[in-house]
């Protein structure tokens, strides 16, 4: 739900998919609804199209049509409005159109056509206050510059809706989409980690079916007399004392945090993985990579890496954390770890660069850390450790370098 002083959002949906073999079929079977407390508390609801299309998802160019019934209605007044999105034909020139007719009191006032996906008209079919009939008027144009240059063409709107700063970790649920390992890392385009972590949640998901009692008790949300789902409170109001409490530096742990939830799938908190883990530069590209991964212990193996431009890795908190064997890169790579906390942290063999590098760890609290067998570098190397409390730390053998090193 979205809520601002003059108006109000929300919308309840059950959605239906349909493959059809190189396209995709979506029936969202539910209603949205606008309350504008500023126009006497003015409410309107309304469907979606029937069936949302697309086209081409394994074979050809992807494309994404509307077709069937849009209705609008206003639940204390007499207008309405139907809208007919047509289905596309055999030629080009058929696709995106729509159709349709406001009414009031069951009278048609104006007729609608355009484009879903450029702009809208209106036609007065008859006088009215402010328009005569037969005016014609441009209701609604899409706002073009409001696309990313991206290869999503999300609008920047569509690209909030992913985003998660450091705020928001601390304040939305557990089950929150943004909170999924196979999400973010699709985001961050490493496709082979995030296929990895689809299959994970998808083995938990399984599991959870398979206790799941045959009844289920939604948390926040209850059907009305009409049997359609709405929001019964508490969710958003919880959220807003969390936010609240988080500026005040007050304890949050109690918030949005339901006991019931907690170790199931869709509890995303659960699956352990470092805070770190999306940490990358922008200029780095990995070819030829072999990359593991082992949720009880936070394992990440990388074998025969080649990379091209510069790496950065923050953050290490877990046993036997990184193997690094057989990696070379031709740009400069810097490691910040601000902590390691276990041992047997890091082993690098066979490793080699044709730039600086440069390694910080800001405190070593346990034993055999670093082992470095056989590295070579052709700049400079510097390495800073701030504090190391326990013995056997560094261990370099066969390590050479062309350039100086700190």
């Amino acid at each position: 739900a979205f809520n601002d002083q003059n108006w109000i959002f929300y919308q309840n949906s059950s959605p239906v998919t349909k493959f059809l073999g190189n396209s995709l079929d979506l029936d969202t079977k539910g209603n949205s609804h606008v309350i504008f407390p500023c126009w006497e508390g003015d409410h309107y609801y309304y469907t979606n199209p029937q069936c949302t299309r697309i086209h081409n998802i394994i074979i050809g160019s992807m494309w994404i049509e509307h077709f069937g019934t849009l209705n609008i209605k206003n639940i204390q007044g007499s207008l309405s409005c139907t809208i007919n999105f047509k289905k596309s034909g055999l030629f080009q020139g058929t696709q995106y159109r729509v159709e349709g007719y406001i009414e009031e009191n069951g009278k048609r006032i104006v007729r609608i056509e355009g484009r879903w996906d450029e702009s809208l008209e209106g036609r007065w079919l008859v006088d009215t206050l402010k328009v005569k009939k037969g005016e014609v008027k441009r209701l609604w144009t899409i706002a073009k510059d409001s696309f990313l240059n991206d290869e999503y063409n999300f609008t920047q709107f569509t690209k909030s809706l992913n985003d998660f700063d450091e705020d928001m970790v601390q304040v939305v649920l557990p089950t929150d989409s943004r909170r999924r390992l196979d999400r973010r890392y699709l985001e961050h385009r490493n496709t082979d980690v995030s296929t990895y972590w689809k299959k994970i949640i998808e083995q938990r998901q399984r599991q959870d079916r398979k206790s799941r009692p045959n009844t289920w008790t939604p948390m926040w949300f209850q059907k009305d007399e009409d049997n359609v789902w709405v929001y019964c409170g508490d969710y958003w109001e919880q959220r807003e004392q969390k936010v609240q409490l988080l500026h005040e530096g007050k304890d949050i742990s109690m918030l949005l945090k339901p006991q019931q939830l907690i170790g199931l799938a869709c509890d995303f908190t659960s699956y352990d993985q470092p805070d770190n883990s999306f940490s990358s530069s922008s200029t780095s590209t990995t070819t030829d990579s072999t990359i593991t991964s082992d949720i009880d212990n936070n394992k990440t193996t990388l074998n025969s890496q080649t990379t091209t431009g510069a790496v950065s890795t923050e953050g290490i908190t877990g046993d036997d954390h990184s193997s690094n064997s057989g990696v070379s890169t031709e740009g400069s790579v810097t490691i910040t770890t601000p902590s390691i906390t276990v041992d047997d942290h890091s082993n690098t063999g066979g490793v080699s660069t044709e730039g600086s590098v440069t390694s910080t760890t800001s405190s070593i609290t346990e034993d055999n850390h670093p082992n470095t067998d056989g590295a070579s570098t052709e700049g400079s190397v510097t390495s800073t450790t701030s504090s190391i409390t326990e013995d056997n730390h560094p261990n370099t053998d066969g390590a050479s370098t062309e350039g100086s090193v700190t």
